[in-house]
């Protein structure tokens, strides 16, 4: 027998989990939900100003919005597995990157720019495109459920990086984001 999505062995149900847990993973929560708890060190450290340092978050916006359209068609492509999971990957290495190599503004700017576009895979197009294989009746209703990942990833990400900066360093921080990834 077929199954279907109304039953509780229903596959898709795990593949909805899973993208709960990615989209709490996902680029937003990792660097919006982040940026501002680790700013105060980061100014001290550099001698950067906040409105210098939040600009990255434009430029990383403004990066995912360029890779948006292709991500897109390499998804269509290719198929969501063999884009999603390299960002993923991808997503952790920029964030793994980041403490050791911040001597300069426009280093940093250049970073977030990349993370922007390698990260984009990983963000929300890559788990509606794959809930949209597993559910027809339900899609509204499971991506809605997955879409509250993204809550809890910028509910908890914030109070995690607090967490480390507590105990440790904002390069501690970022590792463990790179790590969690």
């Amino acid at each position: 027998a077929i199954e279907n999505e109304g039953s509780k062995s229903y596959f898709g149900w795990k593949i909805l989990f899973v993208s709960v847990v990615g989209m709490m993973f996902s680029p937003g929560p990792l660097v919006f939900g982040t940026l501002g708890v680790v700013l105060l060190p980061l100014q001290q450290e550099y001698n950067w100003g906040r409105a210098e340092l939040m600009l990255s978050l434009t430029i990383f916006t403004l990066a995912s919005i360029i890779a948006a359209p292709f991500i897109g068609r390499l998804i269509d492509r290719f198929g969501v597995k063999k884009i999603l999971i390299p960002s993923i990957v991808l997503m952790g290495l920029t964030l793994a990157v980041i403490p050791s190599s911040l001597h300069s503004l426009k280093l940093f700017y250049s970073i977030t720019f990349i993370a922007g576009v390698v990260s984009t895979g990983a963000q929300s197009i890559a788990y509606v495109r794959l809930l949209s294989s597993w559910f027809n009746q339900r899609l509204g209703f499971t991506i809605g459920i997955a879409a509250s990942g993204l809550g809890l990833g910028y509910m908890l990400m914030p109070t995690l990086v607090q967490t480390i900066l507590n105990i440790a360093d904002w390069r501690s921080a970022y590792y463990m984001l790179a790590a969690l990834v």
